[in-house]
């Protein structure tokens, strides 16, 4: 294979569609370096303004059938881009880039001006439930925003018109070079990753080891511009499929719906998705007593050098059945579980099936902190919720947990 820079890996997704997903599995693979993400498209294209300007020529010249970029622009530009990622890629010790923010969607026909080698992961997810997590944090999405606005202000309709807008592109770019592209759907990396996962690696050039699988959620990847959702994961998991299934669609104009539903088709979807099944498992009862007193102990011992480097204290504040307080004990020289009433501990406040659920591996902390639903007292790092997160999670979903 050629240097590091000189065949680059995108990945194209709408944003809520699993890319920072795709991204950690890509990044744990020791010739891939996938960072957070870099804007390079945005970059690209104001830098290029720059350059232009200097050189006194036209910006880049945009047609219906062609975008072309003056060569003074393009060669200055590249080499400045590819200088700096062949150097990060090298100091991660790897020969592959890989570049995976959304928003490149927008500015696909300048990089592939700048990279006509290229190569694409097309990653699609079924809209209905990309509407569903991109209207919660439509306020951090420009382009959801806009349509919005062009939708007289009714979020869903202007939230399906931005998938729309989004899966054409990358449909588009598919269809221009398919030899440059490989399609992937969200549903089945997450439903059986250790058989979708192995044709991109093919279509890559690169080895497969399903034991890659074991060590993405505890492999090292930088922080950056990312869902942090990620980082309060421990497993690959069908938890959030099918939860467009249920949207109120009666108020979104027929020709937004009918255009979904042609997308949908050409992605090979039926029109919904029906609720994924939660992991055997899921309404085993997880109690209280047998959560404190018997899993965290064992997890503890199992697991003494995560539960060192934490180096804390936390004091849980669980309500509902079973609820009470206790205080898990993570400093090295007394790492233990015991009941205990005190407040002048770092202390997490959660209710008990909602423990049991993050525990389980159903409810993501950090989604559960943002709905309220989890609260925090004292002071935490990071970092240090994120060991604690792996240590509350049972290690198997399908595990016979009705204990107590």
């Amino acid at each position: 294979m050629e240097a590091s820079g000189s065949r680059p890996l995108f990945v194209l997704s709408c944003n809520r569609s699993g890319s920072t997903l795709l991204r950690f599995i890509l990044d744990t693979h020791p010739e891939v370096y996938c960072p957070p993400e870099l804007f390079l498209g945005q970059a690209a294209r104001s830098m290029g303004t720059f350059l232009s300007g200097l050189e006194g020529y036209e910006t880049f010249q945009e047609g219906a059938e062609e975008f072309r970029v003056a060569a003074a622009v393009r060669e200055p530009l590249r080499s400045f881009l590819d200088e700096r990622l062949a150097a990060a890629t090298a100091r991660k010790g790897k020969r592959l880039w890989c570049e995976k923010t959304p928003d490149n969607v927008y500015h696909l026909r300048l990089l592939d001006a700048l990279y006509p080698e290229a190569r694409h992961v097309c990653l699609y997810r079924h809209g209905l439930d990309v509407v569903v997590s991109a209207m919660r944090l439509a306020g951090r999405i420009p382009p959801v925003q806009r349509w919005i606005r062009q939708s007289s202000g009714h979020a869903l309709t202007g939230t399906i018109r931005w998938w729309c807008e989004m899966t054409r592109e990358i449909l588009a770019c598919e269809h221009r070079s398919p030899e440059r592209c490989f399609r992937i759907r969200y549903e089945d990396l997450v439903a059986d990753p250790g058989r979708a996962l192995p044709p991109l690696f093919a279509f890559l050039g690169l080895a497969w080891d399903e034991r890659l699988l074991d060590t993405v959620f505890s492999a090292e990847h930088e922080l950056g511009h990312e869902d942090p959702n990620i980082r309060f994961t421990g497993r690959i998991h069908q938890d959030s499929l099918g939860t467009g299934a249920d949207l109120p669609l009666a108020e979104v104009p027929d020709e937004t719906l009918d255009e979904m539903r042609r997308l949908l088709a050409e992605l090979g979807y039926p029109e919904t998705i029906a609720r994924a099944t939660a992991a055997s498992g899921e309404d085993t009862e997880v109690t209280m007593p047998w959560f404190f007193e018997q899993f965290l102990p064992e997890r503890l011992a199992a697991l003494p050098d995560l539960a060192a480097s934490i180096n804390t204290s936390f004091r849980f504040a669980v309500d509902g059945p079973g609820g009470g307080s206790w205080i898990v004990d993570l400093y090295p020289d007394r790492r233990g579980v015991q009941p205990e009433n005190g407040h002048a501990l770092p202390t997490m406040m959660v209710s008990a099936a909602d423990l049991a659920a993050i525990s389980r591996g159903v409810l993501n902390p950090s989604k559960a902190y943002a709905q309220g639903r989890l609260r925090l007292a004292g002071t935490v790092s990071l970092d240090q919720l994120q060991k604690l997160t792996k240590l509350l999670l049972q290690p198997s979903a399908s595990a016979n947990l009705s204990k107590g």
